[in-house]
């Protein structure tokens, strides 16, 4: 063992990726039990649209669909007015690096991915893999760019190439616009990078997460343009749109949160 994770060890907290309840370096995943138990209802859910869980769901929005020649994949769905525990791990992959925030995303993802091109009979070896790129200033405010990891891990895991193929010029977050101003946004901040994707015609587009579609609609239509064949978007999570008010979401989540909060009174009493 490296001197650099003894010393990690000794002096420093592992703690649950979503509650951030204090965990052992015992080699266990980077969740606690209640929040392991929590990811595999998640993963259950089916898709309101086409019924199937999320491993196996294609599902993209129609704007997409008119210029898509392929498929698409994801690892989890989530609900952005329940989930909120997946919210608390969103913005740790958005806004903090962390490594095992990055390797559990891609092992989910590549998981699902790998599953599509088994069912669908795809040869991902001859694919390439890009990334819908993160606003500068954020970029620097941050210090990185969570889909640029994401990229790079999952194409390390998959043994294939990176490439960037975007810039993005925008000076707005999608998330405080409507589904209107996201897409007029996307269309003027993803700016194709000239020559950036030479002779490839295959490829895989990575991000985070898919709400509307809008960036990865975006992003699409420019590799579409500039000579791609297949392009197959790759989200950690997508947003069961017609899932919104489902009562077993709430359900779960309120468990969930119930749970948590015990934890949270427990652990916060004991410091006293």
């Amino acid at each position: 063992m490296k001197i650099a994770e003894i010393l990690k060890r000794m002096f420093l907290e592992r703690h649950c990726l979503i509650c951030q309840e204090a965990l052992p370096y015992d080699g266990s995943p980077p969740f606690c039990p209640d929040c392991v138990e929590y990811y595999q209802e998640l993963m259950e859910i089916k898709c309101r649209n086409c019924g199937r869980k999320q491993s196996m769901c294609i599902c993209l929005p129609s704007k997409i669909n008119k210029i898509s020649h392929s498929v698409a994949s994801w690892s989890v769905f989530y609900d952005t007015d329940v989930s909120i525990q997946l919210s608390s791990l969103f913005s740790r992959l958005k806004h903090k690096y962390n490594r095992e925030i990055i390797d559990f995303c891609t092992d989910k993802m590549v998981s699902s991915f790998r599953a599509i091109c088994r069912a669908r009979n795809i040869n991902y070896k001859k694919f390439v893999v890009t990334y819908v790129t993160r606003r500068r200033d954020s970029v620097l405010k941050y210090g990185f760019d969570q889909s640029e990891k994401l990229a790079k891990s999952f194409a390390k895991k998959l043994g294939l190439q990176v490439i960037k193929v975007f810039e993005n010029r925008g000076n707005e977050e999608q998330k405080s616009l409507n589904k209107k101003q996201r897409a007029e946004n996307a269309a003027k901040s993803y700016v194709y990078i000239d020559g950036s994707l030479g002779e490839h015609k295959n490829v895989v587009l990575i991000d985070d997460i898919m709400t509307s579609g809008a960036t990865l609609y975006a992003c699409a239509f420019q590799l579409y343009k500039n000579g791609a064949l297949n392009v197959i978007p790759v989200t950690f999570a997508k947003d069961n749109y017609k899932s919104k008010g489902v009562k077993g979401n709430v359900k779960r989540n309120s468990k969930y949160n119930f749970t948590g909060a015990v934890k949270g009174f427990v652990r916060n009493g004991s410091q006293r």
